[in-house]
């Protein structure tokens, strides 16, 4: 019995090794999609503590000059102090929001801004600040408001969230051998080593040598992680809606619409219920992108919103796609009043 207990765990163990030799040929034979290459060169080790990572200040990549300005965020420069009979809107979110591969000014935010200066008058001006960075989650994008958007007095925060804003952050923070900060690719880092999920590089127990103790490890730490990670986002909007009542800001919350929502409808209906449900206990309006965009693609006699996605293996909102999600949020900022912000609130 011994023997052959020895052996099973044996075969079991070449078993697991073979397939995780498959999974790796499959992922380095794989080019990474264009967003994930500006990303990895784009993201820095984070000035604020709490942070992995951020995009760098003053950023340029071949066909996205200025992907950064001098404080790290997509889009124009603007000043700390906020110039009178100005509404600032800060934009938090992750690359649905950042759009990493186009202009600055072709996200959604940035056009939902041309729209109310379109709209506004009284001589009010909109400014948008976009602190969205590729891969961050809720978690991550509470403490940018805090650490961050507070300082250039917003009157309004959108906040984008999407499926995997329950996810871990995309990167560990280390030190290299001087101190300095580092970080390391966790997603790269977990598709290169299979089954290494939840085990930080820099500290791996003895038994991880073994490929089937990680594939056991690995299944309970998803098990637990996914119920941890839906208290992760709870707590983490429930703060931000709290920060914003704190400070007198009005919070629009959008449930973007993402790959995982096409061909999983299990996922996307949990996932989004959810975040109603989260919304609701917060008291935050809420804009579901799915059921509009749905709408508008019954409305043009559409059968798939592909046109909207960077390419088929990508789909993150192209140009066009930016331009839908902005048709969609406009109207729902008007109906909130805020081309009637009160003078005295942009002074």
């Amino acid at each position: 019995m011994l023997a052959a207990t020895v052996g099973a765990l044996l075969g079991l163990e070449i078993g697991f090794r073979l397939y995780a030799a498959h999974q790796i040929r499959r992922v380095t034979s794989t080019p990474a999609l264009p967003i994930v290459q500006v990303a990895l060169q784009a993201h820095r080790p984070a000035t604020a503590p709490e942070l992995a990572y951020e995009f760098g200040p003053n950023l340029s990549f071949p066909g996205l000059p200025h992907f950064t300005n001098a404080a790290g965020l997509r889009g124009p420069g603007r000043s700390l102090q906020k110039p009178s009979r100005t509404v600032r809107i800060a934009g938090l979110g992750d690359s649905m929001m950042a759009a990493d591969l186009y202009p600055a000014e072709q996200s959604f935010l940035f056009v939902v801004e041309r729209m109310l200066n379109d709209a506004a008058t009284s001589g009010v001006r909109f400014e948008a600040l976009n602190f969205a960075v590729s891969a961050y989650n809720t978690q991550d994008e509470e403490i940018v408001l805090r650490r961050k958007a507070l300082a250039y007095d917003p009157d309004w925060v959108v906040l984008a969230i999407v499926c995997d804003d329950c996810a871990r952050p995309a990167y560990y923070r280390m030190q290299d051998a001087k101190g300095r900060a580092r970080i390391v690719n966790r997603v790269g880092l977990e598709m290169l080593e299979p089954f290494s999920t939840g085990l930080a590089p820099d500290d791996r127990p003895w038994w991880a040598a073994s490929m089937l103790a990680r594939w056991i490890h690995h299944r309970s730490f998803l098990k637990r992680d996914q119920h941890e990670g839906a208290e992760r986002f709870r707590r983490a909007f429930r703060q931000i809606a709290k920060t914003c009542r704190r400070h007198d800001i009005r919070l629009l919350a959008v449930s973007l619409t993402e790959h995982v929502d096409v061909g999983r409808e299990d996922l996307r209906a949990v996932w989004h219920a959810l975040v109603r449900q989260t919304a609701d206990e917060a008291g935050v309006p809420l804009l579901e992108m799915y059921p509009a965009i749905l709408a508008h693609l019954k409305a043009k006699g559409l059968a798939s919103y592909s046109r909207y996605w960077t390419s088929e293996l990508d789909q993150h909102p192209n140009p066009e796609g930016h331009r839908l999600l902005a048709e969609i949020v406009f109207p729902k900022l008007k109906a909130m009043g805020i081309l009637e912000t009160p003078p005295e609130r942009t002074n």
